[in-house]
């Protein structure tokens, strides 16, 4: 067996000695915390407008029909590639404007009377677009997603509480409503 000890010996009060295991000599890998935001946005962006364009298309109203042309969805980005993004981003903090994307989709107009169709391309809207660093530029604040962790309802047991004032133990019982405050 090794001489070297795997834990240091923590004193708490006057008599109460314990081991503390927690020292080590690895440390945890740092997960990006923001990825999950950042591939939900990009799942959003290339995948769920179309899916969303094709639930709502087509639409009739008496004698015209609008359709929407399937993987027509072009979007505007807001940066070019000859300037960067960190660029874009500090001009519109100053002007007090969106970082956005325009989405333009292309439809075909029908009149179902004449037979007559038409195609145009049409600017579906503007939408905040992220940045690379997982945050929206709105009215030239920086706005970020927080993910939140939500205790769910129920009875929570806690064996040999410590009470802070007294520093005596006790067993504690919690009960989350499943509405209201807790």
């Amino acid at each position: 067996m090794s001489d070297k000890k795997k834990y240091v010996i923590r004193k708490f009060g006057p008599k109460t000695e314990r081991r503390d295991y927690s020292v080590t000599k690895k440390s945890l890998e740092l997960t990006d915390i923001l990825s999950t935001s950042k591939e939900s946005f990009d799942n959003f962006m290339k995948k769920r407008i179309q899916e969303i364009l094709l639930d709502v298309y087509p639409i009739s109203t008496g004698s015209v029909k609008l359709d929407y042309v399937k993987n027509s969805v072009d979007i505007e980005y807001p940066f070019k590639k000859i300037t960067s993004e960190t660029d874009e981003i500090n001009k519109c903090k100053a002007k007090g404007i969106n970082f956005s994307s325009k989405i333009y989709i292309q439809l075909q107009k029908e009149n179902t009377l004449t037979g007559e169709r038409k195609t145009d391309k049409v600017l579906l809207g503007e939408i905040p677009y992220m940045t690379s660093g997982g945050s929206f530029i709105i009215n030239g604040s920086e706005k970020v997603i927080v993910s939140q962790l939500v205790r769910s309802p129920g009875a929570y047991y806690g064996i040999g509480v410590r009470n802070k004032q007294s520093d005596d133990l006790f067993n504690k019982l919690e009960i989350l409503p499943r509405i209201g405050s807790w």
